[in-house]
């Protein structure tokens, strides 16, 4: 995922658990992207991720046991490796996902923040 504002949503890898799109609303500025869908905007002091930043291997282990086994395998994705994947990074992704709790409390919610979407961030 790439992200034009780094400070607020850093780019990398995230999780993401859906095949849903968005259009931006008026005002709006789209900071994360991917291949398949806007990934995270801005609006006013707002910040509206659609990929999954609280992901930890216990909650992909609860969704794979309630259905998501027979989604993934349909998309073509293996469980198995998918949760071996998240369980090998779930200590680097906690501190990502503070890291953008961080982001948005200094540079989106907070007037007067330096983020570099902060014009379209301004207002109420």
């Amino acid at each position: 995922m790439s992200s034009s504002a780094p400070d607020v949503v850093p780019a990398g890898p995230w999780f993401q658990w859906h095949y849903d799109r968005w259009t931006l609303p008026p005002g709006a500025q789209e900071i994360a992207s991917n291949d398949n869908a806007s990934q995270a905007f801005v609006l006013r002091r707002s910040l509206a991720p659609q990929f999954h930043p609280e992901l930890t291997s216990a909650t992909l282990a609860g969704w794979l046991a309630l259905g998501g086994t027979t989604k993934a395998r349909e998309a073509g994705l293996d469980p198995e490796a998918l949760l071996e994947t998240t369980k090998a990074v779930d200590d680097r992704s906690r501190v990502r996902a503070h890291a953008i709790v961080d982001g948005f409390l200094d540079r989106v919610a907070t007037v007067g923040g330096v983020c570099s979407c902060r014009s379209q961030v301004e207002g109420p």
